[in-house]
C-alpha cells in the first residue's frame, strides 16, 4: 500500500517522477473505492425503482426514502472522484517526467480524448512505458538501486484483489438492490415464506397463471374484436349510485348507461364524464397537490402527464390537454383522464358496469367481455388488461394492472379532439 500511500503524500506534487508501479497501484485502488461507494448508492436508487416497476409505476417518479439516501450515496463518490482526479493530474504529470517529457504532454492526450478518442490510447500507451533508465532533468531513476521505495510492497497484489472484489461487489449490491425492492414492495418477503400469493386464473383453456412461486404455462391470445357485455351488472353497494326503474343512476351518482365507453367514472359517489374539467375534480373536493403548478402553462394541442390531485390523504392523478389554439393555464385546460394507483389512498371508484379497484380479471371480462389487448409477465404477478376504441389504444380507451393479485392501477382516458 505504499504507493496509495505516496498517491496522497504527492497530492498537488506536479515535480519529480512516477514510475508505472507508483501509478496504476494507486488508479486501481482509488477506482475500486469508487466503485464500491457508487454500488452502495446504486443499490438504493435501484432498489427503490425496482419496487417503482413493479407496483406499475412506470410513468411518474416519486422522491422515496431510497432514492435520497442513494442520491447523498452517489454524491460522496463523485466528490471523493473529484478530489482523486486533482491528486490523479499532478501523478500524471510524475509519470510523463518519469519516462523523458514534459508534464505538458498529458495535456495534448487528454484535449486528443475528447477531439477524436486517440488521446486515451496514447495515454494508455504512455502509462505502460518504462521509466526512463538513469536520471533525467526531473530527478533520480526511481528504480535504481536504493531509490526504490516499493521493493518490499504488496500494493500490486493489493490493487489487482481490490478492483476484483469492486467489481463483484457492485453486481451484488446492485442486482440483490433490485430484487429487494421488487419483493419489498409486492408485499415483503413475509409472503414468499407464507407459499406466494393465490393463482389468478382467466378464461378456462386460455390462460394459466400461477403468481409467485407457481408454474407458468401462459397461452395468450388477443382477439382484434372485442364482444362487450350489454347485460346490466349489479354494483357494489359501497360505492354504487341507487338505480332507477330505467336503469340509471339517480342523484350525483348518475350513469347515462352501463357500458364503459360512455366513458363515466363514479368516484366517491359523484359521476365524471370524461372529458372534463378542474372545475369538476374541485367539485368533488380535491385541489392540486403542493408540488403541482397550476399556473403551468400548456401550449396547443399539447397535453400533460399525470398531475397529482389530493383531498386530506387521498390521492389520484389527472392529464390535462388544450385543444384549442391558444397557450392555457393548466387548470383551464379540460381533463382527459383519471388514474388511480394503490400504492396511494384513493377515492372510492367504480364503472357503469360495477367494476372497481376491488375487481378481479374474471369479474371485468365478466362485464366487459375480453380485453383487446393485455400483457402477462412470464417471471413474475404483473398483468395488464386493456380495453379501447378503435384499431389501438389511442387515449380513448380503459387499462387495468394487477400487481400480487390485485388491482394495482385503474386508468380510464377519452381524448377528444376535432
Amino acid at each position: 500500500m505504499k504507493e496509495f500511500k505516496t498517491f496522497w503524500k504527492n497530492f498537488v506534487n506536479f515535480k519529480g517522477r512516477a514510475r508505472r508501479r507508483e501509478y496504476w497501484v494507486a488508479y486501481c485502488i482509488n477506482y475500486a473505492i469508487s466503485l464500491v461507494i457508487l454500488s452502495i448508492g446504486f443499490g438504493f436508487v435501484f432498489g427503490s425503482l425496482g419496487g417503482m416497476v413493479a407496483e406499475g409505476q412506470t410513468g411518474e417518479l416519486k422522491i422515496s426514502a431510497g432514492l435520497i439516501v442513494g442520491g447523498i450515496i452517489i454524491g460522496i463518490a463523485m466528490i471523493y472522484m473529484i478530489v482523486m482526479m486533482i491528486g490523479s493530474i499532478a501523478q500524471s504529470v510524475r509519470r510523463c517526467h518519469d519516462i523523458g517529457k514534459p508534464g505538458w504532454l498529458f495535456l495534448i492526450c487528454i484535449l486528443g480524448s475528447f477531439l477524436c478518442g486517440i488521446g486515451s490510447i496514447a495515454w494508455f500507451v504512455i502509462c505502460c512505458l518504462p521509466s526512463q533508465e538513469g536520471d533525467n532533468e526531473w530527478g533520480s531513476d526511481p528504480k535504481a538501486p536504493g531509490n526504490d521505495e516499493f521493493a518490499d510492497s504488496n500494493g500490486i497484489i493489493i490493487a489487482v484483489v481490490s478492483v476484483i472484489v469492486a467489481i463483484i461487489f457492485y453486481i451484488i449490491v446492485v442486482c440483490v438492490g433490485s430484487v429487494f425492492g421488487v419483493i419489498n414492495d409486492l408485499g415483503g418477503f413475509e409472503a414468499l415464506q407464507n407459499g406466494g400469493i393465490d393463482a389468478v386464473t382467466a378464461e378456462p383453456g386460455t390462460e394459466d397463471i400461477s403468481l409467485y412461486g407457481g408454474d407458468y404455462s401462459t397461452e395468450y391470445e388477443i382477439s382484434s374484436e372485442t364482444e362487450f357485455s350489454t347485460e346490466d351488472v349489479t354494483q357494489e353497494e359501497t360505492t354504487a349510485a341507487p338505480v332507477d326503474d330505467k336503469g340509471v343512476g339517480a342523484g350525483s351518482g348518475m350513469f347515462s348507461g352501463t357500458e364503459w365507453q360512455s366513458f363515466q367514472i363514479e368516484v366517491d359517489g359523484t359521476v365524471i364524464t370524461l372529458p372534463c374539467t378542474y372545475a369538476d375534480i374541485q367539485n368533488l373536493g380535491y385541489s392540486l397537490s403542493d408540488d403541482e403548478n397550476g399556473d403551468e402553462q400548456i401550449e396547443p394541442n399539447n397535453y400533460t402527464s399525470s398531475v397529482y390531485v389530493q383531498m386530506g390523504g387521498r390521492e389520484f392523478s389527472v392529464c390535462f390537454y388544450n385543444d384549442t389554439a391558444e397557450t392555457k393555464k393548466l387548470t383551464e385546460c379540460k381533463i382527459y383522464a383519471l388514474r388511480f394507483d394503490s400504492f396511494y389512498e384513493v377515492p372510492n371508484v367504480s364503472l357503469p358496469n360495477g367494476i372497481s379497484m376491488s375487481s378481479t380479471p374474471e369479474d371485468i371480462r365478466e362485464a366487459m367481455g375480453k380485453e383487446q389487448d393485455g400483457y402477462v409477465s412470464d417471471d413474475s404477478d404483473y398483468m395488464s388488461m386493456d380495453y379501447y376504441i378503435g384499431e389501438s389504444y389511442d387515449q380513448k380507451g380503459i387499462s387495468f394492472t394487477f400487481s400480487d393479485g390485485k388491482m394495482s392501477e385503474l386508468k380510464i382516458e377519452n381524448m377528444e379532439i376535432d
